[in-house]
């Protein structure tokens, strides 16, 4: 015997045949493939949905590049801060600086102001040997005036030295005075 075979009628042909040129239609727009989805998306909608796509893209590309440019903002200000603070921690080491520089330039006026005490007292005592009336012989009195002698020789040296002591300390202080008027 021979198989049935069932006939389609001409009503479900027709509905195939839309639903399958409808899933082309879609397809082609970018829509569902599903012929029985009914989530059929117009090209007025597809237009809609890529500008918000690119809208929102664009947003998060903005928020991006402003919160970098926040963090290189902050990162700026914090250097700059930290520039600002090492120069003043350097401010601070100059002026200590320059105040045990002054100290040290007090303490070397002070060596020079005994060392002139020194050598004028060494001067009056040569002139008091010279004439006191002591009975003492000339080669005793020789003698003493040529120890006064040395000593001021020593004395005149070591002034010498603090001066030039000095005269350092004081060019160490100016150009640390200009420093700190540059910072």
């Amino acid at each position: 015997m021979a198989k049935s075979v069932k006939r389609i009628s001409k009503k479900t042909k027709k509905s195939f045949r839309s639903k399958q040129r409808k899933t082309r239609v879609n397809k082609l727009r970018g829509g569902s493939t599903n012929p029985f989805n009914n989530n059929y998306v117009s090209p007025e909608q597809l237009d809609a949905m890529q500008r918000m796509e690119l809208a929102q893209k664009e947003h998060l590309y903005k928020k991006q590049k402003y919160e970098s440019t926040q963090i290189i903002g902050q990162h700026m200000l914090n250097q700059v801060k930290a520039d600002s603070e090492k120069k003043q921690k350097e401010a601070i080491k100059m002026y200590q600086e320059y105040t045990n520089l002054q100290e040290q330039l007090k303490k070397i006026d002070l060596k020079i102001a005994e060392n002139n005490a020194a050598f004028n007292k060494s001067i009056n005592e040569h002139n008091t040997i010279l004439n006191s009336n002591n009975n003492r012989t000339k080669k005793q009195k020789l003698t003493k005036i040529d120890q006064r002698q040395n000593e001021r020789k020593l004395l005149i040296k070591i002034e010498n030295e603090l001066n030039n002591e000095r005269v350092n300390l004081t060019k160490q202080i100016e150009t640390l005075k200009t420093q700190i008027n540059f910072k």
